[in-house]
Order: structure tokens, then sequence, then C-alpha cells
């Protein structure tokens, strides 16, 4: 992956915190996928994801984008963060981020209601704080979904 497939899926992980608890759009859903089956994106590529995702989340958190105090429940993920945490954590980050994207190429066709709250789930976790023990766990659940 390179630094542009890095901030869409940081952007999916945004997409994701917004709409985690709300009906899945068949446009949300295909925006995470690209997101997470993304290689080699060029500048221009992730610049005009990033504008889509952006119209997607507006949808779903109409006045988040103009919000006095942010409150980032709904911010892409960094994922130039990774340098400064420690290695198990980094490690788990980047596990589930490549157990995500398989799932992702795995589900051509679409993803079953359990399929959804999988992919919800980690995506929603590369953003959060959680163990390398959590994290490791979650992947191992999205290989064999």
């Amino acid at each position: 992956m390179n630094e542009f497939d890095l901030q869409m899926a940081g952007a999916a992980v945004g997409l994701a915190k917004t709409a985690r608890y709300d009906e899945h759009t068949d446009a949300l859903m295909a925006l995470l996928k690209r997101a997470l089956t993304a290689e080699g994106s060029t500048e221009g590529g992730a610049r005009e994801y990033l504008e889509q995702a952006r119209d997607v989340k507006a949808y779903f958190a109409p006045n988040c984008a103009g919000c006095a105090h942010p409150c980032e429940r709904t911010s892409a993920y960094d994922f130039g963060e990774l340098d400064r945490l420690d290695e198990a954590t980094r490690a788990g980050k980047l596990d589930l981020l490549d157990a995500l994207r398989g799932l992702a190429a795995r589900c051509k066709d679409g993803l079953d209601a359990a399929g959804e709250k999988l992919l919800f789930d980690g995506l929603c976790m590369l953003g959060e704080d959680w163990s390398a023990q959590a994290m490791a766990e979650l992947a191992q659940r999205l290989h064999r979904a």
C-alpha cells in the first residue's frame, strides 16, 4: 500500500465510525470496499475518493463538517500515527488492516449482515485505541469470514 492507499483507508475508518449504527447504503459499502482494495492509488485518485467519502459522510452526519467543537468521533484515521505507537500495537493495526483488505477482496458480491458487522468493527477498531491482542482476535475472525 502506498501513502494514497493509506489516506483512502484512513477515510474509510472515518466513514465507518460515522455510519456504524445507521443503515448501510450501497454507496457507503462501495466506498469502503474501494478503499480497502486500493493498490497503487495516485494522488488524483485519492483526492477524488476523499471528496466522495466527504459527501457520503455528510449524508450520515450532515452537521459534522461545520461543527464548532469537533469530537473526532467521525474522524479519518491518520496512518502516519503508526510510527508513534509501540511495536505490538502498530503490528496489530497493520494485521487488522490486512485482514480487512482480505475480506473486502474476497466479497466481490457484497457482505451479509455478519460480514458487514465484522467490517465495521474492524474499521472502527483501527481508529480507536485497542490492545494488540484484541486486534489480533478480530483479525483472525476476519480471515475466517
